[in-house]
């Protein structure tokens, strides 16, 4: 049987996607300690567009080694770069719109995270109608995107709310799971882990059923005011399919209690990281 270059890319061989190793493109277990962890600055939003580099000072001394972004406040990619190289952060993600893989705005998003070394490009929310044709066909826009972001060793991806979840339900079928079982194996899986819960869905569940696919993940608390630990999620169970079958690159905290201190964010990492460490 003569293999097309989609049927490559569902199985995460496609020439493009392999050339820009070390991503994981296959369930793959790892140690789960050996998994770093960022933080979304949407967390810390207010603080963040006041003063960005104590911002990425404070965070680092935390021992965040990555960051997220929402936003670029203002910064070129130069200034940006150097302000995180100072810190010693990476950039892991950025939630950037769908307007910015339009078009020409297409080589202008590429260029400015080439320059930062971000490897993922996250749609952080969309509109679809409640229709299995609407999420197919957001699914092929997906792929669309996702082989020319490839081309420049980057990958797109999906961030979730609740709504996609407990208000697009097809046959017990979540939207969720019709845009990631029509989308190409690059496409990344970035379930958002209190969104999912709080929706009364199990997050596990989907990092099991998209091997290899949940290269990053927004660690965040369902209850307990946020903070990891203090709610409802079951951690251990996360972080173990994370590291056996999810091809987890990194963790990513978000918490959206307070967004003009530290402490949430401060919390959470401790926990975290102890829950990873004893993992």
């Amino acid at each position: 049987m003569k293999l097309t270059r989609r049927d490559l890319l569902r199985f995460g061989l496609g020439a493009s996607a392999l050339a820009f190793a070390p991503i994981k493109l296959f369930a793959e277990g790892v140690v789960p300690k050996s998994i770093p962890i960022a933080v979304q600055l949407y967390s810390i939003r207010n603080i963040a567009g006041k003063d960005l580099p104590k911002t990425f000072e404070t965070v680092a001394s935390m021992g965040y080694t990555g960051v997220e972004l929402a936003g670029t406040y203002g910064k070129s990619a130069q200034d940006l770069k150097k302000l995180l190289d100072d810190a010693g952060l990476k950039c892991v993600s950025t939630h950037i719109g769908m307007n910015s893989f339009e078009g020409d705005s297409l080589a202008k998003t590429v260029e400015y995270y080439k320059i930062l070394g971000t490897k993922y490009l996250t749609i952080p929310g969309m509109n679809v109608e409640k229709t299995v044709d609407a999420w197919k066909k957001r699914a092929e826009w997906f792929n669309q995107k996702s082989e020319l972001c490839q081309k420049d060793g980057m990958f797109i991806g999906y961030h979730n709310h609740q709504w996609e979840f407990k208000d697009h339900l097809f046959d017990g079928i979540t939207g969720w799971e019709i845009l990631f079982k029509n989308t190409d194996n690059p496409v990344t899986h970035q379930i958002d882990v209190g969104h999912c819960a709080g929706a009364g869905f199990d997050p596990v569940k989907y990092i099991q059923k998209f091997p290899g696919r949940t290269r990053h993940l927004h660690m965040k608390e369902n209850g307990g005011n946020g903070i990891i630990g203090k709610g409802s999620v079951d951690w251990p169970a996360v972080i173990k399919a994370c590291a056996e079958v999810g091809g987890t690159e990194w963790f990513i905290v978000e918490n959206e209690h307070n967004f003009d201190k530290f402490d949430g964010i401060r919390d959470c990492y401790v926990n975290l990281a102890k829950f990873r460490d004893e993992a």
